[in-house]
């Protein structure tokens, strides 16, 4: 069985397949997967102008709301032309794509345990979104959106922007959850296999929704 669990910042995701790891099927082999986009190609060109808009270089994720929002103005003036966002989508796509072959090899690897996956192609495309728009049209995104159709089961765990805002630090603003939210409810739609799990209260509630799912 494989589980994809995603959601925004401070949805409670990761301690979600955590939980489902160590204990929903702690009888059982279960392999952990996080499989994050890590910028190799892009981050090598756009580095020496990210240098600019964050307090700390050598940790150029990382960025309050208003050192967010000065890059991401930079980005569109950069990603205005339609050209020039495809090719850089392109570029990022194919960079993923690449560094997935170690995460799709070891899910063929590990095809007869229960694998749950944290961040993914979803995620991949949402924060892409947030740069360029509406991607649903471009090549990559319908290969990744194919390929999560394969999945057995998608876990969207959702919870209010405020609440998400509240329970981590890091996030840069409100408006950037807002942004990520709607993308991912748009992309969620598109999955028959996808499901919207509240976790705005207890986790436990929470568990037990997930749970019932699996067992039906």
């Amino acid at each position: 069985m494989i589980i994809y669990v995603t959601g925004i910042d401070g949805s409670g995701k990761s301690t979600i397949a955590d939980k489902l790891t160590k204990e929903v099927f702690h009888d059982k082999q279960t392999v952990y997967i996080w499989a994050r986009y890590q910028p190799k190609i892009v981050k090598f060109l756009i580095s020496p102008f990210k240098r600019n808009y964050v307090s700390d270089p050598a940790n150029d994720h990382i960025m309050n709301a208003a050192q967010l929002t000065r890059w991401l103005i930079f980005k569109k003036k950069i990603t205005k032309s339609y050209l020039v966002s495809k090719i850089t989508y392109l570029i990022q796509s194919v960079d993923y794509y690449l560094q997935l072959k170690k995460v799709v090899k070891k899910i063929e690897d590990n095809k007869d345990n229960n694998i749950i996956i944290d961040r993914m192609y979803l995620d991949f495309i949402v924060d892409q979104s947030i740069n360029y728009g509406d991607i649903s049209d471009r090549y990559f995104t319908k290969i990744f959106l194919n390929r999560l159709e394969k999945l057995d089961y998608i876990f969207y765990i959702d919870v209010d922007d405020e609440i998400a805002l509240r329970r981590k630090a890091d996030i840069p603003s409100l408006e950037y959850l807002k942004g990520k939210r709607k993308y991912y409810k748009q992309y969620i739609e598109m999955l028959d296999n996808a499901y919207i799990i509240n976790n705005n209260n207890n986790i436990s509630d929470t568990m037990k929704e997930i749970q019932h799912l699996l067992e039906a």
